[in-house]
């Protein structure tokens, strides 16, 4: 195999959980990753490149939170489905909703704690689904 580029190994470890796997996949050593990991440049190339695929992901992961939350509610309604299914789809949706209506109101509280509007992207994960004991 020739000379392994930027772009590959960049690929590599997007796709790889750590460098050593990514360097068993592309059939280099681990030192060659490593040692590009230490350029400032490709690094910032990295995680911005891990930024867009975490963006990606949850927008997947919100069109299929929509999905569903439709099929559930379609479960509840459905007068054929057993009682035991219609019952679990019905504590699943108010589950969800009880979750998601928290996180929502401590998003809510970040922002008016800014007292400006802010970028979200700028928000590490930790942040916003930090259980903080909040009750209401």
């Amino acid at each position: 195999m020739g000379k392994i580029n930027d772009d590959e190994i960049l690929a590599a470890l997007l796709t790889h959980r750590t460098a050593t796997g990514a360097a068993t996949a592309l059939k280099i050593s681990p030192r060659t990753i490593y040692s590009r990991l230490q350029n400032t440049a490709f690094r910032t190339r990295l995680e911005s490149m891990r930024a867009d695929a975490l963006r990606d992901a949850a927008g997947q992961l919100q069109q299929g939170a929509r999905i569903a939350s439709l099929t559930l509610q379609t479960l509840m309604l459905d007068e054929g489905a057993p009682p035991a299914v219609r019952l679990q789809a019905c504590r699943e949706t108010l589950h969800a909703a009880d979750v998601y209506g928290c996180r929502l109101r401590q998003l809510e509280k970040a922002h008016a704690a800014v007292g400006r509007d802010f970028d979200f992207d700028d928000l590490r994960l930790e942040d916003i689904w930090e259980d903080d004991g909040d009750e209401d």
